[in-house]
């Protein structure tokens, strides 16, 4: 029997807003290691896997990632129902982008190459991850601040013309991930996208990298809201950026980090538990201990990165819980960026990352945003599947891996009470039960306004309601005072059960 439950931290971001939420959200994972590396990780779990990277090469043909059997692992993960997708570019993979989207010779080299690697190894499409059309990315990218993004435009509509003279309208995706501002077009950004998204099946906006050891300051990874003064770059903004610009919200999802970043504060951090934003050395130091001094031929160095992935902060004991942190490290909580950081005073390392309570409030804002689902960078870095089950919380999700749901779905009204949790810091000694902390940020104004539902207004917090028992599928529960509009899975009906209810096939008092 499948129990939903409305995460209390997702219901504290909702606020007071009545909010008509997308029953089926996408969850795009990337892949960049072969499948022995994600046996951990429940791959059902996700709708899209993004296989990374192919690497476009200057002539505009394309080189496939050498440690991953490329159609293998398309039957793999198509085996689970899910669909794959080669992406092609990334970080170090984007150099020659500019050159090849505006040389005509090059670009359809590059779009039979993308046709002819879906057709042999079967993908369901392909997503173009290009860092970044018109902005320096990589320092050896070719960039073309005035051009790149117009060429860019034109070189979608024509790779969107070759997939359906191949393989029909709408039968294979496209797709792209995309920077947390819309694209440049000389050194500004482009007020109106549209066009970009006519090409495109949906965007994955890459919301993290907001902070790290470039910076004079330590900082959060990803907030999911970021003071003036700090930059103003966060989740949130990025949101709102490509929505200001013209780009449909349910043709978007928002991307999450499941790994942190280590900086090095020049001081006691501890002693300004409230501010994460302190002075740094900007020296890079080891993260987790896969981190290796790893060169960057562009840039002619070799360094440490710094990164701690989510599963080696719960392996290596940092993390003795999701919440809780291990010897020697003190966990706190920001009440702005809506994110955990660590800080050990032995050695001054401050380290930013994501757990499952910010992703649990990112995904809820990203839902009530109208957002089609989540992206995640990379799918490897999860432990037993904690982040990612985060992230299916997402309000109005049916629990159903494939619906329709071929069992009783019981909707449990006493497990969707706002939870509690502990916003000072932690670590092997207990909490402090005196201090909750509900996960809402404060600026409940700054959702956008909607229409009440019904009534629009309710007494019973966690309360579930049929709106038509025994005829429709679609429910209301109880949210802060206001009701939220959910459905069940597809093939099902709403049934009003004693003081739950059900969403079954056929009445189950029958």
């Amino acid at each position: 029997m499948n129990l939903f439950r409305v995460a209390g931290v997702a219901a504290a971001v909702l606020g007071m807003s009545a909010l008509a939420v997308s029953t089926e959200p996408m969850f795009i994972g990337y892949l960049d290691s072969d499948m022995a590396k994600v046996s951990h990780v429940d791959l059902a779990k996700y709708t899209h896997i993004n296989i990374a990277f192919g690497i476009p090469d200057a002539d505009g043909s394309i080189t496939l990632p050498a440690d991953i059997p490329l159609a293998t692992t398309v039957k793999a993960i198509q085996d689970k129902k899910v669909k794959a997708l080669l992406s092609v570019g990334g970080w170090t993979g984007s150099k020659d982008f500019s050159d090849i989207v505006k040389d005509t010779a090059k670009s359809k080299k590059f779009i039979a190459s993308m046709v002819d690697v879906v057709k042999t190894a079967g993908l369901d499409g392909i997503d173009i991850d290009w860092e970044y059309p018109g902005k320096v990315g990589n320092k050896c990218n070719v960039v073309d601040a005035a051009n790149d993004s117009d060429n860019y435009l034109v070189f979608l509509g024509k790779l969107k013309d070759a997939f359906t003279a191949n393989f029909g309208a709408g039968k294979k995706l496209i797709t792209m991930a995309v920077a947390v501002t819309p694209f440049m077009a000389n050194d500004k950004p482009m007020t109106d996208v549209s066009a970009f998204a006519e090409h495109v099946d949906f965007a994955n906006i890459m919301l993290y990298d907001i902070n790290g050891v470039w910076n004079d300051v330590t900082g959060p990874n990803a907030p999911l809201d970021s003071p003036a003064d700090k930059g103003g770059i966060s989740f949130k903004s990025g949101i709102d950026a490509w929505i200001d610009a013209k780009w449909p919200a349910n043709q978007l999802t928002a991307g999450v980090a499941f790994y942190g970043r280590t900086m090095v504060a020049k001081g006691d951090m501890s002693k300004d538990p409230k501010n994460q934003y302190q002075p740094q050395t900007k020296v890079v130091t080891k993260g987790d201990e896969d981190d290796a001094p790893w060169e960057d031929k562009c840039a002619g160095t070799t360094s440490l990165s710094g990164v701690w992935k989510w599963n080696k902060l719960r392996k290596q004991h940092v993390l003795t819980a999701p919440d809780t942190a291990g010897a020697g490290w003190t966990r706190y909580w920001d009440d702005v960026s809506q994110t955990p950081w660590l800080f050990n005073t032995a050695n001054s390392n401050f380290i930013s990352y994501d757990d499952p309570k910010s992703l649990e409030i990112k995904a809820a804002y990203a839902a009530q945003k109208g957002l089609a689902g989540m992206m995640v960078w990379s799918m490897k870095m999860d432990s037993d599947n904690e982040l990612l089950d985060a992230i299916h919380t997402w309000p109005g999700k049916t629990t159903c891996d494939n619906p329709p749901c071929d069992d009783t779905q019981l909707i449990d009204s006493s497990s969707s009470e706002p939870s509690t949790d502990d916003s000072t810091p932690t670590d092997t000694s207990p909490a402090d039960d005196d201090d909750d902390d509900d996960g809402n940020d404060g600026n409940d104004d700054e959702l956008p306004d909607q229409e009440p539902l019904g009534d629009g207004t309710c007494s019973e917090n966690g309360k579930f309601t049929c709106v038509d028992s025994g005829n429709s599928s679609e429910f209301h529960v109880c949210n802060f005072n206001s009701k939220v509009s959910m459905k069940c899975a597809p093939g099902t009906k709403c049934y009003t059960l004693g003081p739950s209810i059900v969403c079954a096939v056929t009445d189950p008092q029958t």
